[in-house]
């Protein structure tokens, strides 16, 4: 297995060992390659939606004031090595190969997933680049998560809401629990949750941790300036900063909370490491996340003829917030392109679109877990919606294309989706 494809695949094949919940197989990865987590700062972040737009802030602002930062998200949407990056270069596939080579033998001896292979690997490669921080996002949940072998110097909750619902509870205050398993004894939280109830759950794990919290909707204030399909302008009120007008390349009404989340960890992190960020800095960062980070997808104009728009969405408060965004721009109708996974509560993501739905492309992303197209587009159809099955995510496209006119095309659904609409247009991550 000399070769990046062969690696990959073996990787991924790592899936047939499902989805774990829990943290010796990945303590015992990061044992083998010399604990890396411990060698570097880092800064954990949980959350149900929010989380990678997040991170990516962070780390771009940390960049911007001259820092040296990894950066471990997931998932990808076009190549495994996105996952892993140095000041937004991805990590090489010559190193991947070095690491699963590595890696293997232990890995096939304790069965371990392809989540808590990737996190072991993110760690040695942060490690041997000498990262003054890295900035770590959890795979799913949090106490159990295989990211929480780290011991943090800030950890984030981004928000909380219904997902995961088999592995981490059917209600708020379960999955709220779950993901405050990453706060730590002493170490300062930065939570942007909103529910009385999770607010609560947070606070009383905190005490018991005599972790400092802090809910950046208290701290922080936004303005929201202007707002089109392709950027934002923003005012920012910190305790230690003020920003005025400062451009988001990241769209949405949500992405305030983000910004709002991730400043606040900032002032948390110029505490933590001494080093100071000036407004420009911070300002400067914000502005070019994308840049940074290389985070897609996020509300981003792919097409301007018809304008085409592409979201990460994948859950039913991910389209809360998009249809919020899209009631504030003033978009009265899409065309929409969407594709889901079979766990996700796709009937009520189609009943939160159905009132800017002028046509709706039900698509199949090239994955096991994927709804049919035919069965979405049954479901869409029984709620009145006017659909077409059109089977790929490229076909589905062609179509709204062809459709669309002067309307707008939203893409969304999953991951999945994103990946594909970005290859479809030529683009690369």
């Amino acid at each position: 297995m000399n070769d990046f494809t062969s690696t990959v695949e073996w990787l991924y094949g790592l899936q047939m060992f499902g989805m774990k919940l829990g943290l010796e197989n990945t303590q015992a990865l990061c044992k083998y390659f010399g604990n890396p987590q411990n060698k570097y700062p880092v800064i954990h972040i949980a959350g149900t939606n929010g989380k990678g737009s997040t991170s990516a802030l962070i780390m771009s602002i940390l960049r911007e004031a001259g820092l040296n930062v990894g950066l471990y998200t997931s998932p990808h949407l076009i190549s495994f090595n996105e996952r892993i990056r140095v000041n937004g270069e991805k990590i090489s596939e010559e190193q991947v190969v070095e690491y699963v080579r590595m890696l293997r033998p232990t890995v096939e001896k304790l069965k371990a997933t392809f989540f808590e292979a990737t996190t072991a690997i993110a760690f040695r490669y942060f490690a041997e680049k000498h990262v003054d921080v890295g900035v770590i996002e959890t795979g799913l949940g949090g106490r159990l998560d295989s990211t929480n072998v780290v011991n943090p110097v800030l950890t984030v909750i981004t928000s909380i809401g219904l997902e995961h619902t088999e592995q981490l509870g059917d209600t708020i205050e379960a999955i709220t629990k779950e993901k405050a398993g990453i706060i730590k004894h002493r170490v300062p939280l930065v939570t942007g949750v909103k529910q009385e109830s999770a607010m609560k759950i947070i606070l009383d794990v905190a005490k018991r941790e005599s972790a400092p919290v802090t809910f950046s909707q208290f701290d922080m204030q936004m303005k929201l300036n202007e707002i089109t399909s392709s950027e934002m302008r923003i005012d920012v009120q910190g305790n230690a900063h003020s920003l005025k007008n400062v451009t988001s390349p990241f769209v949405g009404v949500h992405q305030m909370d983000n910004i709002a989340t991730a400043v606040c960890a900032i002032e948390q992190a110029e505490n933590i490491f001494a080093h100071a960020v000036s407004d420009a800095v911070l300002a400067k960062g914000i502005e070019k996340t994308l840049i940074h980070s290389h985070l897609r997808c996020r509300f981003e104009t792919l097409w301007r003829d018809p304008v085409m728009i592409c979201d990460v969405a994948h859950n039913p408060s991910g389209f809360e917030r998009i249809m919020e965004t899209l009631d504030v721009i003033g978009t009265r109708g899409c065309i929409w392109v969407l594709g889901v996974m079979k766990d996700k509560d796709y009937r009520k993501i189609l009943r939160l679109i159905r009132p800017k739905c002028s046509m709706l492309f039900c698509v199949q992303p090239k994955t096991d877990r994927a709804l049919p197209s035919a069965e979405l587009a049954i479901s869409a159809q029984m709620l009145g919606i006017e659909t077409i099955d059109a089977g790929s995510v490229a076909h589905g496209i062609e179509q709204a294309i062809g459709y669309a006119g002067k309307k707008k095309v939203f893409i969304a659904g999953s991951h999945y989706v994103a990946g594909e609409a970005l290859e479809y247009f030529g683009e690369t991550v």
